[in-house]
């Protein structure tokens, strides 16, 4: 068998064809319920549901059936870092002494801390770098009641973001609201939603919501919402202004302008850089494409629900409830009824120009014993930021629009490194990794 190594799927490899197509592939899981760490080859999930990634390439699951959350590396390596495997319940502690109840959502934030949404526990969880595991909101009673972090009650929170704009979590919930943490507060408030279920646009506290299952942040700081039962994809401004993306209300599969366009039971969109949403479409068992035109499209499945890797609507994908955007060419996605982590690779050949790729870094020589050049694709302000593969930052580097910059790396340990490129608001663009001898 073919050995996969996990690294590649987060880079864009130079010898891909320019015009290649979306395509479809297992990047870890057997395809069998169950719980094995190890190589991705070999790895076995129990319903993944939640996924995210990090800075370092890391890749992040939230195991629903199997209670523990678990991590990818680069290199393809499974392990899991909370949770016992199989055991339901709940208890804060390192590791393998914590206990979660079917957990759903996470995120990362800009420390490396995780967030995950604890469904049955109505709890929101963290696992700092040392996996100590802590609980930040509920109080275990499923209700609904805004306070201070342990006073809150939540409802089967689904899916958590977070915000660098102003470091709060962010998470819908059964209550038909969004719902903020704030970690500096600590308190939980009511962010959009009237709580009535219905399927009305406006201001955040006359809006309804029906079963809203997942929640993104773009570059801009707008929110992106899969409203599952209204079959829309819905946007949160920066002035707290509820509209519709997406979707009309009804259930149903057609493609063409966003107006006209239908969904049957979205349960998760994301945001790229470029303002290209994609959408899990649950019961259509297909995942789509919104671009920033406007234009609704199918990128992978072909209707039926099932397993088959494959060139875009000729593969088959199952019960898919969440998607993350590693980086401008992959996504990884969970399909949770086949037990498996999948991909889409080949996004930017397939339909971006060169010119709408803003955001783009070389790092040469790599590796590198005293100076490293760092190209930047961008006439916009930056800055980088080196960190080692512990997470620790070693240099921060603020850039004009200088199209080359030079820099010296003598007073680095020998090891790997990763390198990102900010925005001007913080965003993390591009990350590259690099060898200092």
């Amino acid at each position: 068998m073919k050995k996969v190594i996990l690294f590649n799927f987060f880079i864009i490899i130079a010898c891909s064809a320019l015009f290649s197509q979306y395509n479809i592939q297992t990047a870890a899981g057997t395809g069998v319920a169950g719980h094995n760490d190890g190589n991705v080859i070999n790895a076995q999930f129990n319903r993944p549901v939640g996924i995210t990634s990090d800075v370092l390439g890391n890749v992040f699951i939230a195991d629903f059936r199997n209670h523990c959350i678990r991590k990818i590396t680069p290199n393809g390596i499974v392990s899991t870092i909370a949770g016992s495997p199989g055991n339901s319940g709940f208890a804060d502690g390192n590791g393998s002494n914590a206990r979660f109840n079917q957990p759903g959502g996470i995120c990362v934030d800009n420390l490396g801390n995780i967030y995950v949404t604890d469904n049955f526990n109505h709890r929101i969880r963290k696992i700092d770098i040392n996996n100590n595991v802590t609980t930040v909101a509920g109080n275990g009673r499923q209700g609904y009641v805004d306070s201070t972090g342990l006073q809150s009650s939540l409802n089967i929170p689904r899916d958590i973001c977070y915000s660098r704009f102003n470091g709060k979590l962010y998470f819908p919930d059964r209550n038909n609201v969004v719902r903020e943490y704030d970690p500096r507060t600590d308190r939980v408030s009511t962010f959009a939603g009237s709580g009535i279920p219905g399927f009305i646009n406006g201001s955040s506290r006359i809006a309804r919501f029906d079963f809203p299952s997942s929640i993104d942040i773009d570059i801009n700081g707008n929110f992106i919402i899969a409203d599952k039962d209204n079959h829309a994809i819905r946007r949160i401004d920066s002035n707290g202004i509820v509209s519709t993306i997406a979707g009309n209300g009804l259930a149903g599969y057609v493609n063409g302008l966003t107006g006209l366009s239908q969904f049957n039971q979205p349960v998760n969109a994301s945001i790229d850089s470029l303002g290209n949403i994609y959408v899990t479409d649950f019961s259509n068992y297909r995942i789509r494409k919104i671009n920033a035109s406007g234009t609704v499209t199918t990128i992978a499945g072909d209707g039926i629900m099932g397993f088959a890797n494959g060139i875009g609507t000729n593969s088959r994908i199952g019960e898919v409830f969440d998607l993350e955007i590693v980086n401008r060419n992959t996504i990884y996605f969970t399909d949770a009824s086949n037990e498996r982590i999948r991909s889409i690779n080949n996004l930017t050949t397939t339909d971006a120009t060169i010119e709408n790729l803003n955001y783009s870094i070389e790092v040469f020589p790599n590796p590198a014993s005293s100076i490293i050049y760092i190209r930047a694709n961008t006439n916009s302000p930056i800055s980088f930021e080196i960190r080692n593969t512990m997470g620790q930052i070693e240099n921060i580097v603020n850039s004009n629009s200088e199209s080359i910059k030079e820099l010296n790396i003598e007073s680095l340990s020998a090891g790997v490194y990763f390198i990102s490129i900010f925005t001007e608001k913080g965003e993390i663009k591009e990350t590259r990794k690099f060898i200092k001898k």
